[in-house]
């Protein structure tokens, strides 16, 4: 049995620093906040000035989407920066400052796809909408700025507040864990953010004959669970990213295809284990406290 770490394996973004930002519903407003960012030396050909000619009117539009006009009366646009996103992708972050103090972020790729929209000062007081509208709202607002619907319905999840609507990614029918769109909303739908980083690479799948069977997968977790642990019977392959074995922090950025079998602990916390598709080498822990 192995002592149990918290999250010992969720994924990271590796750019800035290894625990800047994970993929759980839990930190999915960190996420928004742009926090897992660093100015990038090397900025595309004309500079930021160049970029404020798109990026601001792109900005403006935006904000004429989700914000009070009396709020954009007289509101700044500040300098565009070149910061560096998820996988090394280079980004473009705006700032709009609003009468009254809130603002209006936006991270769009060079090409100008938009990667993650935040608003700040949106109250959290509203009487809350039923999870049918509020996947209503979160449709509308993403067909508002241009992003293709996601196949599915979302997972729902009240988070100090806010209500965040998540879309993961699959790929043949397969989870790609963490990985998706979030749209974040405050109670009565009114949208607090929007976050669709960059698909994390995966790596080759291997070949069905040579990935191990889901009997194989129960019996090898057995051995390692971590201390108190018990086996709930799941088992489903996934893509994951991987932690030093046994480590605090996942350190790949491309995903392998791993066996996610489930488990709880002894305080009744659900728990996974993660095991490698073919060789059911230990990739890591997971749960929630």
């Amino acid at each position: 049995m192995h002592s149990p770490r918290h999250r010992v394996h969720s994924p990271a973004s590796h750019q800035v620093s290894a625990m800047c930002s994970r993929f759980s519903v839990a930190v999915t407003l960190s996420l928004l906040a742009v926090s897992c960012t660093a100015p990038v030396a090397n900025q595309p050909q004309g500079g930021t000035g160049h970029v404020a000619t798109w990026s601001a009117p792109m900005l403006l539009r935006y904000a004429a989407l989700f914000v009070d006009s009396d709020a954009l009366r007289g509101s700044i646009a500040e300098s565009p920066v070149i910061i560096e996103g998820e996988f090394g992708e280079q980004l473009i972050e705006q700032r709009l400052l609003l009468v009254g103090g809130a603002d209006l972020t936006m991270q769009v790729t060079v090409r100008g796809t938009l990667r993650t929209l935040l608003r700040s000062g949106v109250p959290t007081d509203e009487v809350a909408l039923s999870r049918g509208a509020l996947i209503a709202q979160g449709i509308r607002h993403l067909a508002a700025v241009g992003i293709a619907l996601p196949a599915g319905l979302p997972e729902v999840q009240d988070l100090g507040g806010r209500q965040i609507l998540f879309w993961e990614r699959r790929v043949d029918g397969v989870r790609v864990l963490g990985d998706g769109l979030r749209v974040v909303l405050a109670a009565n739908g009114e949208l607090v953010g929007i976050a669709q980083p960059a698909p994390a690479p995966l790596a080759p799948a291997p070949a069905e004959e040579a990935r191990a069977t889901r009997a194989a997968a129960l019996m090898a977790a057995v051995v390692r669970l971590p201390e108190g642990g018990n086996l709930t019977g799941t088992a489903e392959l996934a893509w994951v990213a991987a932690g030093r074995a046994g480590g605090d922090e996942a350190v790949e950025t491309v995903r392998r295809l791993a066996w996610v079998v489930g488990c709880e602990l002894p305080a009744g916390q659900s728990c996974a284990v993660r095991l490698d598709a073919t060789s059911l080498d230990l990739l890591g822990w997971d749960w929630t406290p």
